[in-house]
């Protein structure tokens, strides 16, 4: 008859585990005191400023193809605004020469809940190139853009229109809190 009793290897597993503990242990300890220490290297990470990325333009190149600047933001420094088109876009001029029609500016729901431009004004404009729609224009409509029924026909005259993610009016903290107008 032969011995299947389930207790029989305990005793050994038992040794055998406390065993690979201490060498465990032993390990760690000749490891802590031989160790060298030794400077962990860190790339050092360039922090830019988010103005930094985006591209300050003349109005002369923007003008010279507005529809270049539809893949990356850029910024339009000191432009004067010619007229305001509802509550929520204006008109800026283009260089003679290279376009007779104003362009259109809509600042997106940050900017002009925070934000009156007034013909006259100078302005600094951070944005993208969109096409105009007629689902954009029915978007705008829908959010309170136009002040009379004559605003949504002279949008429509624009075939592109700068979208504004932040507009700062020259001499004054931008109408937000923030200053930046977004």
């Amino acid at each position: 008859m032969s011995n299947t009793d389930p207790r029989r290897g305990a005793g050994i597993a038992a040794v055998l585990m406390l065993l690979s503990f201490v060498s465990m242990l032993g390990l760690m300890y000749w490891l802590s005191q031989n160790a060298e220490p030794t400077a962990a290297l860190i790339p050092e990470e360039t922090m830019e400023d988010p103005d930094d990325r985006i591209q300050i333009v003349s109005l002369a190149d923007f003008a010279a193809n507005p529809t270049g600047y539809m893949t990356e933001e850029f910024q339009l420094n000191g432009i004067e605004v010619v007229g305001r088109l509802g509550n929520h876009a204006f008109w800026i001029p283009l260089p003679a020469g290279q376009n007779t029609m104003p362009y259109l500016v809509h600042m997106d729901s940050t900017v002009y809940a925070n934000l009156r431009v007034t013909a006259g004004e100078t302005v600094s404009i951070t944005g993208i190139v969109l096409s105009m729609t007629p689902e954009t224009l029915d978007a705008w409509e829908a959010a309170g853009a136009w002040e009379n029924d004559t605003n949504r026909i002279e949008a429509e005259f624009a075939t592109d229109y700068i979208e504004a993610s932040a507009v700062e009016v020259a001499g004054s903290a931008g109408g937000t809190p923030e200053g930046q107008g977004n």
